[in-house]
C-alpha cells in the first residue's frame, strides 16, 4: 500500500461513522447501510438511522440481521407511521418471527390502535411470560374493557413489577388514543 493511498484512507478511520460512511459510499448494500444506521442511531440521528435500517431490509437480498433495529428505531424516535411501515418491511423481508419481533410488531400496531392486528401478532409468540407480549395483550384487554384479562396478563409478565407494567400499559393506551384522536380534539400550546 502506498503512502498516498494510506494518506487518502486515514480520514475514514476517524470514527466508526466515518469508516462506515466511507464503506457505504464505495459499496451500497444492506450490510453497509445497517452499519451506518447503527452509528447514526448511537448518535441520536433518528431520521437517517431509521431510513437506512429500512433501506437495508429492502436490499436484494434483504439484510435481515437488523429486523429488530428496523422496528425499534422508529419507536425510539416516535415515528409511529414509519414504525408501521417497518412492520410491512419486516414482513416482506421474511424476518424471523421470534417473540422479540412479534412483540415489537404488536406494540407498533397497539400504538396506532390497531388492536386486532396487535393481538394477532403477539398470539404467535411462544413465551407465555414475555413482558412485551403480555403488555400488548393486557392493553388490548383493558381497551376492550376486560379488566380480568388485563390483570391476568399483568400477572403473567415476568420480571416487571405491577406498577411498572401499569405505567407502560397506560402509556401505550394513551399513545393509541392520541394517535386516533381527531385533529380538532387535540390541544395545541
Amino acid at each position: 500500500m502506498s503512502v498516498l493511498t494510506l494518506h487518502q484512507r486515514l480520514p475514514d478511520w476517524q470514527s466508526g461513522l466515518e469508516l462506515w460512511a466511507s464503506a457505504l459510499r464505495h459499496e451500497v448494500n444492506g450490510y453497509t447501510q445497517a452499519a451506518v444506521a447503527h452509528e447514526l442511531n448511537n448518535r441520536g440521528d433518528g431520521p437517517r438511522a431509521c431510513g437506512l435500517f429500512a433501506a437495508a431490509l429492502q436490499d436484494d437480498p434483504p439484510y435481515t440481521t437488523i429486523c429488530e433495529n428496523a422496528l425499534r428505531c422508529p419507536l425510539r424516535y416516535g415515528y409511529i407511521d414509519k414504525a408501521v411501515e417497518a412492520v410491512a418491511l419486516t414482513d416482506a423481508a421474511r424476518c424471523e418471527r421470534d417473540d422479540t419481533i412479534l412483540g415489537l410488531q404488536g406494540l407498533i400496531f397497539a400504538h396506532v390502535g390497531r388492536w386486532d392486528e396487535a393481538v394477532a401478532r403477539v398470539e404467535q409468540g411462544k413465551n407465555p411470560t414475555d413482558p412485551t407480549l403480555n403488555l400488548v395483550f393486557a392493553a388490548a384487554a383493558r381497551q376492550a374493557g376486560d379488566e380480568v384479562g388485563y390483570t391476568t396478563r399483568r400477572a403473567a409478565a415476568a420480571g416487571v413489577s405491577a406498577e411498572e407494567f401499569d405505567e407502560h400499559a397506560a402509556r401505550l393506551l394513551d399513545a393509541a388514543a392520541r394517535y386516533n384522536a381527531p385533529e380538532s380534539a387535540t390541544i395545541s400550546p
